[in-house]
């Protein structure tokens, strides 16, 4: 099957399903502990106090996805197929800033493609400030993700949560997840140890060698640009030799990544980190 028809077939697949899941998409409440969406996956919106260096403390939320087993989700660039998950917080009120942060993802196979997401329960932790510490937070987000297992559904609804006020009972589970998010990395973590691109016929192709820091050098590494727009889906050259591939298209779309700076996420055994690459001038 060409990507071109499977790309199709997944698009068909998830409007087949819009009703289904539009169906079961609802208006949370305010303690942050309804869902929205279907039992193969749905979300809700938690608060949790996060233990911080000092004995501090600091309110964060999370979006939960629950998946039912054998269902997926994506991360912010999904892969060959997949719809990333999208969260609009504009309709808050008394929010200064929101970052919304992604757990390390995984490599999916999916029908001869790949896929980037998780295959089991994520928790998205949002950073969030008021302007006026002193008044409550009325958070309000609307959320858009996609499952996916033999079919695609899409899931959308309104999550929302006042603070103070919420059960902030969640702190274990948001914490556990933030300590999946990849941070700069440092001296010790993985490392890029070479960037080029190379002609494949009438392609490039960016080549990029990483060092991980287990026993086999195993690991993998995905590419998202800082700036939102798409980036390409990296191949692993080698199981072992931190080597991987990622194809920049023909001429005319090179052009528009030549120069580019890139954020590649690396992720091992022994944990993750973030670091930006400057794709070569040609």
């Amino acid at each position: 099957m060409s990507k071109t028809l499977a790309a199709a077939l997944v698009l068909l697949a998830y409007g087949l399903s819009t009703a289904e899941a539009s169906k079961h998409s609802r208006a949370s409440g305010d303690d942050g502990a309804h869902w929205i969406g279907p039992a193969q996956g749905r979300a809700r919106l938690i608060v949790g106090r996060i233990a911080m260096p000092a004995g501090a403390t600091r309110t964060l939320a999370g979006i939960h996805i629950a998946l039912a087993p054998g269902w997926k989700t994506y991360w912010r660039i999904p892969g060959d197929s997949g719809m990333p998950p999208a969260f609009d917080w504009s309709r808050s009120s008394n929010l200064a800033r929101a970052e919304i942060l992604y757990p390390a993802p995984a490599r999916l196979p999916e029908g001869g493609m790949e896929s980037i997401g998780y295959s089991s329960d994520v928790v998205f932790p949002l950073e969030i400030s008021a302007e006026n510490p002193d008044q409550p937070m009325r958070l309000v987000i609307d959320v858009e993700f996609g499952v996916c297992k033999d079919i695609c559904m899409p899931v959308s609804g309104t999550l929302s949560v006042t603070l103070p006020g919420a059960n902030e009972e969640h702190g274990p589970l948001i914490a556990a997840h933030l300590a999946r998010v990849p941070l700069a990395a440092k001296p010790g973590d993985a490392a890029i140890k070479d960037v080029r691109v190379v002609r494949k016929k009438d392609r490039r192709m960016l080549v990029i060698a990483a060092s991980f820091p287990t026993v086999d050098g195993s690991g993998d590494l995905f590419l998202d640009d800082p700036e939102g727009g798409p980036a390409p889906l990296t191949r692993r050259l080698d199981q072992t030799g931190g080597r991987f591939e990622a194809d920049l298209g023909p001429p005319g779309d090179w052009a528009r990544l030549n120069g580019k700076k890139l954020r590649a996420t690396l992720v091992s055994s022994q944990g993750q980190c973030w670091t930006l690459i400057t794709l070569p001038a040609q």
